[in-house]
């Protein structure tokens, strides 16, 4: 090409002139003058390989973007921006596991939220959601997921907790749930709901070892410490009749339980 077009070979050798006398195209430097111009060779080679990789990532952000992920132009055409691809990735996937979700296409789903999580951990929503997706058929995943958005993101540990302990309720996992029942009896001021848990998980594995333990724990109220020890004795075999008036009152009160754990049937009973 620069052979049958002089003019374009002047792009990157400015001393080469038209002769009217000659008729031809000749250098105008003295033959010790003669040099490259290395330097405006390489900014056209650099030009040449900046358009041809924009033109590169044009196509790739088309094809992105056609797919259905929200990304902009610099997302993958700027080097640094590079580092947030996986979180814009694991976005389109959450959201693309929430549609699953909502129209009933479970395949989809069972795809897109493991992906979404394994792409960017860190994001709650997914945690949360995989979490509770994976309760029914591997629960041993979603106690994995629970236990990690609890360490991760304590803003949220009331949260957190409280989905955990229902999907150990309907499971029937009374050993893990009195242990995080014990756990947050520690953690949280109003922990009403986890001393009902502690006490349903306590009957439902007809053992009074939890209730002792969790009335040993350090910071926990006197009243919640009685009716601890109260449920205890009940369950160990102490008779109704040797206890006084106000440890009745107490028991009719440890009775008393929140439906979600008076609807659960025993382990090997009916519906279970």
């Amino acid at each position: 090409m620069l052979r049958n077009n002089p003019k374009v070979f002047r792009l990157v050798c400015p001393a080469l002139r038209w002769s009217e006398q000659q008729q031809e195209w000749r250098c105008s430097l003295d033959r010790d003058k003669v040099r490259p111009f290395w330097g405006r060779a390489l900014c056209y080679y650099c030009a040449a390989g900046l358009a041809l990789y924009l033109a590169l990532i044009l196509v790739a952000f088309g094809g992105m973007r056609a797919t259905g992920m929200e990304l902009s132009y610099a997302d993958i055409a700027w080097p640094p921006g590079w580092r947030h691809f996986n979180e814009i990735r694991a976005r389109h996937y959450f959201q693309k596991g929430q549609a699953a979700l909502a129209a009933n296409r479970f395949a989809e789903a069972n795809l897109a939220l493991p992906l979404a999580y394994e792409l960017d951990p860190t994001h709650y929503g997914t945690g949360f959601l995989l979490a509770q997706w994976r309760e029914a058929g591997q629960g041993r995943l979603s106690d994995q997921v629970f236990r990690q958005l609890l360490a991760s993101h304590p803003e949220r540990a009331g949260e957190t907790s409280r989905a955990w302990g229902r999907a150990l309720l309907r499971r029937g996992e009374f050993p893990q749930l009195v242990r995080l029942a014990r756990n947050r009896l520690q953690l949280e001021r109003d922990a009403t709901t986890w001393l009902h848990a502690l006490i349903f998980s306590a009957r439902m594995l007809d053992d009074a070892a939890p209730l002792a333990t969790g009335a040993a724990l350090p910071g926990l109220s006197n009243e919640m410490r009685a009716l601890l020890q109260l449920e205890m004795r009940a369950l160990s075999g102490d008779g109704a009749d040797t206890l006084r008036p106000a440890d009745r009152g107490c028991q009719r009160l440890c009775a008393i339980l929140p439906d979600q754990f008076s609807k659960r049937p025993r382990p090997g009973g009916a519906g279970a």
